[in-house]
C-alpha cells in the first residue's frame, strides 16, 4: 500500500469501497476530489476495505502547481488539473476491476435505460459515446455508466462499471445548448457521474438495443440495422480479453446480441443524432 505524509492541513481522509469484488480505498485531503469519488462509488462503500489497495490524490503545492495521483503499485501520475489527476485514479481502479472480472466479460460501452428496453452504446474511443449518452440524458433517458461494462455470459445481463463522463469544452457547450442540467462541479471540472442524474445504484441492464458508433461523423445521422453476426463481430473487437477463450467470447456476445436490435450509427449534429436514436428506443425527441 502506498502512503503519503500528511500536509499541514491535516491527515488524509480515507473511504473504502468494494467494486464488483475489488476492494480499495481512496485517500485525499481535497474535499472536491473526495466528494466526486464518493459520488461515483457511493453504492459500493465498504468500511472494511479501508486498509486494502489504496489510491491517493494530493496537491503538489499551490493549486497552480498541479496534483499527484498515487496508485497501489507505487506509480505516481502528476497532472496540472484536478480532473486529470482524478481521471488517473479512476482509470487505475477500472483496469483492476476489468482484470479481475472472473467469468464476466468486459465491454467497451455506455449503458442507458429507455422506455422500450435497455441500451448499450459502443464504439472506439473518441467516437462520441459520452457526449451522445449525456445528450440522451438531456432528452430524458437514464444513464447507468460510461465507457465500460461487465457482461454475465450466463444471464446476459450487463452491469455498468461506475465511470465519470469526461467531457471537453466543446461537448459541454453542445450539451448546455440541449438543456442538460449539471451540478456546478460538473461544469467546472468537466466530468459528471450517473448519480448526478439520480442513478445512484444502477440495476443490471437487460440490453434490448445496441448502437455501434462509427468514428467518422457526417452532416446528418445515418442509422443502419445490423445482423447478429455483424454486431457480434464488431463488439468482439471492443470486448476485454478476460478469463475466457475466443469461442466463449463469441458465445457470450451472441447471447447478448441475439436478444437485442442492433444498429450502426454515423453521427451527425448531436441533437439530431440523439433524436434518431430516441425514435428507435421509444423516447420522446425534443
Amino acid at each position: 500500500m502506498s502512503s503519503v505524509s500528511p500536509n499541514p492541513q491535516g491527515n488524509l481522509a480515507a473511504q473504502g469501497y468494494n467494486l464488483f469484488g475489488y476492494r480499495f480505498a481512496f485517500r485525499t485531503e481535497e474535499p472536491n476530489a473526495a466528494r466526486r469519488v464518493d459520488t461515483l462509488y457511493s453504492a459500493f462503500r465498504d468500511e472494511s476495505a479501508a486498509c486494502e489497495a489504496t489510491y491517493e490524490l494530493v496537491r503538489n503545492g499551490p493549486e497552480a502547481e498541479g496534483w499527484s495521483a498515487r496508485l497501489p503499485d507505487g506509480e505516481v501520475k502528476t497532472a496540472p488539473l484536478l480532473q486529470d489527476a482524478l481521471y488517473s485514479v479512476e482509470v487505475g481502479i477500472c483496469a483492476e476491476v476489468m482484470a479481475n472480472t472472473g467469468r464476466r466479460h468486459g465491454i467497451h460501452g455506455a449503458v442507458l435505460y429507455a422506455p422500450e428496453g435497455d441500451i448499450l452504446i459502443s464504439g472506439v474511443s473518441g467516437a462520441g459515446k459520452s457526449t451522445l449518452s449525456l445528450a440522451l440524458a438531456a432528452r430524458g433517458l437514464r444513464v447507468a455508466g460510461d465507457d465500460a461494462a461487465l457482461l454475465d455470459p450466463e444471464t446476459h445481463l450487463v452491469e455498468a462499471l461506475p465511470r465519470n463522463f469526461h467531457l471537453d469544452e466543446h461537448s459541454l457547450s453542445l450539451l448546455k445548448e440541449m438543456g442538460l442540467k449539471l451540478p456546478e462541479e460538473g461544469w467546472k471540472y468537466r466530468f459528471v457521474t450517473p448519480a448526478d442524474f439520480g442513478v445512484v445504484n444502477p440495476p443490471p441492464a437487460r440490453i434490448r438495443f445496441v448502437f455501434l458508433l462509427e468514428p467518422k461523423r457526417g452532416d446528418r445521422p445515418i442509422v443502419t440495422a445490423q445482423t447478429q453476426a455483424e454486431m457480434t463481430a464488431a463488439l468482439l473487437m471492443e470486448t476485454g480479453r478476460g478469463d475466457f477463450t475466443d469461442v466463449e467470447g463469441v458465445h457470450a456476445l451472441s447471447g447478448l446480441i441475439g436478444r437485442a436490435k442492433s444498429y450502426r450509427v454515423r453521427s451527425g449534429q448531436l441533437a439530431a443524432t440523439a433524436d434518431a436514436i430516441l425514435e428507435i428506443v421509444g423516447g420522446r425527441p425534443a
